[in-house]
């Protein structure tokens, strides 16, 4: 994650937002009132699956498992 302040974040504006919308980079920004975070669009969905995949009960460890396991172990899945 790259920090920087208010005043570096308005002067590169478009070179942060580059970065950040190519999932390439989270950029925070601190300032008088705080800090934000800016990153993609699909990073920031991704984290909220995330989250609400580890929210169900007993789906961590599942996740957990699944990680775990040989491909090779695996079964094909048709959609």
């Amino acid at each position: 994650m790259t920090v920087t302040n208010l005043v570096e974040f308005r002067r590169n504006l478009s070179v942060f937002l580059e970065k950040a919308s190519q999932g390439a980079e989270v950029i925070g920004v601190d300032w008088e009132g705080g800090d934000v975070v800016v990153m993609s669009g699909e990073a920031y969905r991704g984290l909220l699956e995330t989250v609400r995949l580890t929210r169900i009960p007993g789906m961590k460890e599942k996740l957990l498992d699944g990680m775990q396991t040989p491909i090779e172990e695996c079964d094909d899945f048709a959609w």
